[in-house]
């Protein structure tokens, strides 16, 4: 018998709902992730490797948020959150006006808020450690998810490029 499961009184498991919420935040930050580094990449600038800047804004949002509760505000990244969505929606009808840079810092600024959301929602949704190996193969199932449905599903199903709107909305519902 493993020392650690006798320390511990037995743990519930976590309910389905909860096992879906964390596939739902984890697909969320990946929609986001390529829904943005598609808007930049494609939209904005054809600049080499510049892809590396919204996989590392996903990457920092990650170790921030599980780094500990000193990093994640509900309120402060709401707030953050809320004025980076304005922007974004302000950006995506104004891209002729706008300057590289500018697209290029809203559309990071929005997806750092996004993802601090979903990551920083999964880090508090956490179950005890006894559940932790449940909980990231849900987390891993989300991000495959967001890929396939951005990659596979999302050309087929729209005409335009939609991902990034509904990417804000799935957010916006997990918040």
């Amino acid at each position: 018998v493993n020392p650690v499961e006798e320390a511990q009184p037995d743990q519930p498991r976590p309910a389905v709902k909860l096992f879906i919420l964390w596939i739902a935040l984890a697909a969320t930050a990946s929609i986001l992730l390529l829904a943005v580094t598609s808007e930049i990449t494609q939209e904005v600038a054809v600049i080499p490797f510049l892809w590396v800047v919204p996989m590392t804004i996903y990457l920092l949002t990650f170790v921030l948020a599980f780094s500990g509760e000193r990093w994640y505000s509900r309120r402060i990244i709401l707030l953050l959150f809320f004025a980076a969505t304005l922007l974004a929606i302000w950006a995506l009808g104004r891209f002729d006006d706008l300057g590289t840079l500018e697209q290029i810092g809203i559309y990071s600024l929005v997806l750092f808020a996004a993802c601090m959301v979903c990551h920083g929602e999964l880090y508090r949704l956490r179950p005890h450690p006894a559940h932790l190996a449940s909980f990231y193969l849900m987390v891993s199932i989300g991000g495959a998810l967001g890929g396939v449905l951005i990659n596979f599903v999302a050309p087929y199903v729209f005409k335009g490029f939609w991902e990034l709107p509904i990417g804000l909305a799935l957010c916006w519902l997990g918040f």
